[in-house]
């Protein structure tokens, strides 16, 4: 005789279960666990919807994103140095954590795991301690089920590009978010390599030029994106990568036989 039994265990326990027979005799047993994938599927990183570009001199500023779905928001703002601008209020009650602001001039990553604060006309606000002559980047992304911060880097230097610094990922699958500053009037910017950027402005009398980019790195090889001005002058840029953590979801099968 024999049966076999299965059941999904939602958190990383141990499991050993327990056949019973209607007596004594010989038996045997057998279990198999089986790492069930994110549902999100191999890569999970998925950008829903952007908006971005000037926010102007003035502080505060708002910008709005529809935020339906998201699971990981990011938010880049370049800006002032002297203002050290950062995000105030969020419409949707979203918890935000913003990184190094790196000059010159001023640029940060900021991002959030919303949980269930998403929605249509989602506003988040940048203030500042000064006027912030800020341009800012707002991206929501589908993603993995418990999405995480890695680790980032970043640098002002006075030239014609920036690297913010090498990051090498934990894991493959992971998110790396890129963004740069400009103080050169007029210049064009763009990232190289393999970052698909979103958005980019230019500085003028109300703003400073910035720009955001994106690309999910599929294994755990050394990251160090590149930002060209179209002119040399001052640049700052920062990158940051967030995990894809897999699932704790296991499938376990087990089988048992007697004679």
């Amino acid at each position: 005789g024999g049966a076999m039994a299965d059941l999904v265990e939602p958190s990383a326990v141990t499991v050993n279960p327990t056949w019973s027979g209607m007596a004594s005799g010989h038996h045997a047993a057998a279990i198999a666990v089986f790492r069930a994938a994110d549902s999100s599927g191999a890569t999970p990183w998925k950008l829903l919807s952007y908006s971005g570009g000037v926010l102007g001199y003035t502080s505060p500023k708002t910008l709005s994103l529809d935020t339906t779905g998201a699971k990981f928001l990011a938010f880049s703002i370049s800006s002032s140095p002297t203002a050290a601008a950062t995000i105030s209020a969020d419409s949707k009650g979203a918890t935000w954590t913003c990184l190094t602001n790196w000059t010159t001039p001023a640029v940060r990553i900021c991002y959030s795991f919303p949980g269930a604060n998403v929605g249509s006309g989602h506003t988040v606000t940048v203030s500042g301690s000064s006027n912030i002559t800020a341009s800012a980047y707002f991206l929501a992304f589908t993603g993995p089920t418990s999405p995480a911060y890695d680790k980032d880097s970043g640098t002002g230097v006075t030239a014609i590009t920036c690297q913010p610094g090498s990051l090498t990922p934990a894991a493959n699958g992971e998110l790396l978010i890129t963004a740069t500053a400009v103080n050169s009037q007029d210049a064009g910017i763009s990232p190289k390599g393999n970052v698909s950027w979103v958005g980019n402005g230019y500085q003028v009398s109300d703003h400073y030029g910035g720009a955001i980019g994106l690309s999910v790195i599929q294994d755990t090889s050394a990251q160090n994106p590149t930002w060209n001005d179209a002119v040399s002058g001052s640049i700052s840029c920062a990158a940051a990568l967030f995990r894809a953590t897999a699932s704790t979801k296991r499938r376990i099968i087990t089988t048992t036989g007697e004679e």
